[in-house]
């Protein structure tokens, strides 16, 4: 028994211990004065958490009863796509909920759903080379802990989603970036990313279409890419969360998933977060491709790490091929949502003069380039108090140049289209 704070020797030899809120346990408790030293908190947590003025104003105005029209959610369950909960109810009343079976790598049964998915998708995978987890971030988690010990080195793109400096922070792992450069494309600028490359660099990370600005990596792109951690026994994980929403894609669509041959250790990442539009039944997966030998050395320690939590619930195991059936409805649905607010977009874009879209080959955002009399956040707080409209400002993904706004495309339309109308009226007022 390790003693706590309060303990007493009687309450160390086995004597029965106070109730909480007795004479005798008040009696235990130490004078907080005395108290003077105060507890240390991992140095991985030391993150800013005290709130922005932009969400300190927008709290402001909904305290006033102002309606402040949200052109940011994410959420496919909370964005007025329709009720599933019925299905996805029946989904989980399958008899094998009840019983516990520990697999770390998966159920069986479970892996080779996700296999049929991608082979619906034209995508061949062996279920053995798949690995089920609670989440893409848990997926990243373990993979962090596979390749890096503490103080190891990851690449991330930037711009994108400010979800890696966490993820690596909390496992111990520095994060280093590199760019993505756009020339009427987005594209990823090599000689940024071998400038960032570092003795203890155990990993390159590409997301694929990449969120915010959509763009799809090429085959050439990922042919260097798959050369350059094979020279170097680099690992290359790949966040194809978005991979089955493609947009205004005009050229090749890669996909890391299919790299059957490819030279270096390869993982893929999903889930049906985005995949079946299912973020509250916490199922990922990440698929382990390249060599033979290499991939069962991979995936050996991958079973290690992922028996020591066994995240994945059993019903939402049991229930992923029902699941899977489910979310290619809400994906169709979804990805109408997307093309019906991305014309949208263009049209309010095409009224304008002052108000452009960047291309968007895929994915749930779309980027609005507003002009240069403001930066990115006196835009924000400029169309929040002003016209009473949520966005997110560009630098929160490290967009470069600007000033621009990211929107997301799962935003209700009827929403959508008052918020562009109004967003379009305020830079004309301003900026006109």
């Amino acid at each position: 028994m390790i003693a706590g704070r309060g303990s007493s020797k009687s309450f160390l030899a086995g004597q029965r211990a106070p109730c909480p809120g007795s004479h005798a346990f008040t009696a235990m408790q130490p004078d907080a004065a005395a108290l003077t030293q105060p507890v240390r908190y991992s140095s991985r947590l030391q993150w800013e958490s005290a709130e922005n003025p932009l969400a300190a104003m927008r709290r402001q105005l909904e305290g006033e009863g102002r309606e402040v029209l949200d052109l940011t959610g994410s959420n496919p369950t909370g964005c007025g796509l329709g009720d599933w909960g019925d299905a996805i109810a029946a989904a989980l009343a399958t008899p094998g909920s009840a019983r516990y079976r520990p697999l770390a790598q998966g159920l069986p049964r479970s892996r080779e759903a996700v296999a049929a998915h991608y082979a619906a998708l034209g995508v061949e995978v062996d279920p053995g080379r798949l690995m089920l987890t609670a989440s893409t971030s848990e997926s990243y988690s373990l993979l962090f802990q596979l390749l890096c010990d503490a103080g190891d080195e990851v690449l991330a793109p930037t711009p994108g989603y400010p979800l890696f400096e966490h993820l690596a922070g909390l496992a111990g792992v520095r994060l280093r970036t590199y760019g993505l450069r756009y020339a009427g494309e987005w594209m990823v600028d090599f000689a940024a990313l071998e400038a960032a490359l570092h003795p203890r660099t155990r990993a390159v990370l590409v997301v694929n279409p990449n969120n915010p600005t959509g763009g799809y990596l090429r085959q050439w792109e990922l042919d260097r890419l798959l050369a350059l951690c094979a020279a170097r026994g680099l690992a290359l994980i790949g966040d194809e969360v978005f991979w089955e929403y493609p947009l205004e894609a005009r050229g090749e669509r890669t996909c890391l998933a299919a790299e059957v041959q490819s030279p270096a250790l390869l993982f893929s990442l999903g889930g049906l977060s985005k995949s079946a539009g299912m973020p509250q039944m916490k199922v990922g997966w990440m698929l382990a491709r390249g060599p033979q030998a290499e991939c069962q050395r991979a995936l050996e320690r991958l079973r290690w790490i992922a028996d020591t939590y066994l995240s994945v619930s059993t019903p939402a195991q049991e229930a992923l091929p029902d699941l899977l059936r489910v979310g290619s409805e809400i994906r169709a649905q979804i990805q109408q949502r997307l093309r019906t607010n991305l014309a949208l977009v263009r049209r309010w874009a095409r009224r304008g003069r002052l108000v452009s879209a960047l291309p968007v080959e895929g994915g749930w955002s779309v980027i609005l380039r507003l002009p240069a009399a403001m930066d990115d956040q006196e835009w924000c707080r400029w169309l929040l108090g002003n016209a009473h409209v949520w966005v997110q400002p560009g630098y929160f993904y490290d967009l470069p140049g600007g000033p621009y706004v990211v929107l997301s495309l799962l935003t209700p339309p009827d929403a959508l289209d008052a918020g562009l109308g109004r967003i379009s009226k305020v830079v004309e007022e301003c900026a006109g």
